[in-house]
């Protein structure tokens, strides 16, 4: 038939990537269960005050203090 030839086909679009969503991982703090020192005969050891850590307690750190619980209003 006649001497055109047809147009290329156009080269196929590139498929999107896939989207990866990224979760940060959950902050889990860690739980330190503070003991008091004790000496060979199983008493408590005093914090010596003039040192700057915590001898009464293992680690150096004293814990704070606990909350306080509330109570229901009554009525």
């Amino acid at each position: 038939m006649g001497g055109k030839k047809a147009a290329p086909a156009p080269a196929p679009a590139p498929a999107p990537e896939p989207v990866v969503e990224v979760t940060p991982e959950p902050v889990v703090e860690e739980v330190v269960e503070t003991v008091r020192a004790r000496d060979e005969n199983g008493h408590f050891v005093a914090d010596d005050p003039s040192t700057p850590e915590n001898e009464a307690w293992v680690g150096g750190v004293a814990p704070t203090g606990r909350k306080k619980r509330t109570r229901k209003s009554r009525g």
